[in-house]
């Protein structure tokens, strides 16, 4: 979620963000994001004491996206 509004911002010139409740369709269809405020490092610590495996992104250009320039600019 922090780095969707910097990247509409820079890429699309909107000031938006994810909701983490979006209704679709007329309310069809509502995705529900329950662990949007759930830091990633803390998602990583609980997936690794319940032995989950933690992997990256399966995605080939993952590391090169625009979203990982992002988290990288906003964690350093």
């Amino acid at each position: 979620m922090a780095q969707t509004t910097p990247l509409n911002l820079v890429y699309h010139g909107r000031l938006e963000t994810m909701e983490p409740k979006v209704s679709f369709f007329g309310g069809e269809i509502t995705l529900i994001r329950p662990l949007v405020y759930v830091p990633e490092k803390e998602l990583v610590r609980f997936a690794k004491a319940c032995g989950f495996p933690v992997e990256s992104s399966p995605c080939p250009s993952g590391l090169a996206c625009k979203r990982s320039k992002m988290r990288d600019l906003l964690c350093t």
